[in-house]
């Protein structure tokens, strides 16, 4: 564990650098750890209303960033992670015992794929799907989930992808949504307002932006909130 107070990847050098620039505010410090993207979980913790007996989902977990704060708000969290040392780090950032942790990349359809690893810059890799793949390939949906109250995707261009496979889970369970929009999804022939068109399609608003990642919330909360 390094001074942050978090397992990294001893060839990473792009987390290392951001947790030091942000870890000079006693804000950004939850159980002793240098909290990762603070502005991120602040802006959707204001649309967090009574979420104790709801479930959240964290797609792209890499470490455990997120699922660390998310297993203290949530009655359980589902975790995602197709990268083996990225999931050894999780399980040794994270015991809690309301988080589960797959070796799967969520997709728009099951099959297989191949992690793409950026070298000095874990948070980078991205998936390419293909039957010859050595990763496992499913939809959210496939898992058949119920009481989903957050749902976080960062996948590197692959949000598309993800949602699509994720449309009846997220229209039985209208949960808060925060998606990476950093337009690396023309690795897949999609763009941002192909989210946007996606999630519009399933009754869902634009609430916030964040730097590049972007917040959607049901309709009608916004609607009751005015």
């Amino acid at each position: 564990m390094n001074k942050f107070g978090w397992h990294l990847p001893d060839d990473d050098v792009e987390f290392s650098a951001y947790l030091e620039v942000i870890s000079s505010g006693r804000e950004c410090l939850f159980e002793g750890r240098v909290v990762y993207q603070p502005e991120h979980l602040m802006a959707v913790s204001r649309y967090f209303t009574n979420f104790t007996d709801a479930c959240a989902i964290d797609i792209g977990a890499h470490i455990g960033f997120w699922s660390f704060l998310l297993c203290t708000r949530f009655k359980k969290v589902y975790a995602f992670e197709p990268s083996e040392s990225m999931r050894a780090l999780f399980v040794r950032n994270i015991e809690s015992r309301n988080v589960e942790l797959f070796p799967v990349a969520l997709a728009d359809e099951d099959g297989r794929g191949s992690l793409q690893v950026i070298e000095g810059n874990s948070g980078a890799s991205f998936m390419t799907f293909g039957a010859e793949g050595k990763v496992e390939c499913r939809t959210l949906d496939s898992y058949g989930l119920t009481g989903v109250g957050f749902l976080k995707i960062d996948v590197e261009g692959a949000e598309y992808l993800v949602l699509k496979g994720a449309r009846q889970t997220i229209s039985s369970s209208k949960p808060l949504i925060i998606v990476e929009q950093k337009q690396f999804g023309s690795r897949y022939a999609k763009r941002p307002e192909d989210v946007r068109e996606l999630l519009g399609s399933l009754g869902y608003s634009l609430a916030e932006r964040v730097h590049k990642d972007e917040i959607f919330v049901p309709a009608e909360m916004l609607r009751d909130a005015r």
